[in-house]
């Protein structure tokens, strides 16, 4: 769990510093390193993990001060939330809307050898390309099933639990300063 470093802070100012390298920005910086890495679990957890692009691309992006963002590939919504098949339904927001295209999906297989990765190799006499085309109708039917593995790890509960904890920990850095004669509890 992330914790708060408070120690040699000199005054209250200081405390609220949230520009480069304060205590302030490394504990936003530590816990949403921490989400990462459970996010990353999350996926391994639930068989999302196919080439690794995914889970490699998550990752902690500071902008400036406090300002900071998870970093994700763009497609990262899709395995979070599912989507709709043509003939299978999830309840995602996103579905496939025909069968018609499915180049996108075949060159996306090609880009990250999706097949090799699932150890999937055509059949005799059929081509490579036709396997793929074959799977990507299949997907494009199916839909994809959500994982959740974003909604698992970035609950409400998780929210409230850091901003409890920033609390505390700003109630007796206060408190410390304040009152540096009477011991903290």
């Amino acid at each position: 769990m992330a914790e708060l470093d408070l120690t040699g802070i000199g005054t209250a100012s200081e405390l609220f510093e949230t520009k480069g390298n304060s205590p302030l920005e490394k504990f936003l910086i530590q816990w949403l390193d921490e989400k990462v890495v459970e996010l990353k679990g999350e996926l391994r957890e639930t068989g999302r993990v196919a080439t690794g692009s995914l889970e490699q691309s998550l990752a902690v992006e500071v902008l400036a001060g406090l300002d900071m963002n998870i970093l994700a590939n763009d497609y990262w919504d899709f395995i979070n939330e599912g989507v709709d098949g043509t003939k299978k339904k999830w309840g995602s927001p996103y579905s496939f809307k025909s069968l018609k295209s499915v180049g996108g999906i075949v060159a996306n297989m090609k880009t990250t050898k999706w097949a090799a990765t699932k150890g999937l190799f055509p059949n005799n006499g059929q081509s490579f390309d036709s396997m793929l085309y074959a799977i990507a109708v299949g997907v494009k039917k199916q839909g994809i099933k959500p994982s959740h593995f974003f909604d698992t790890v970035m609950t409400d509960e998780a929210i409230n639990e850091f901003t409890n904890q920033l609390a505390d920990q700003f109630e007796v850095a206060i408190a410390n300063l304040t009152f540096p004669d009477i011991p903290s509890q």
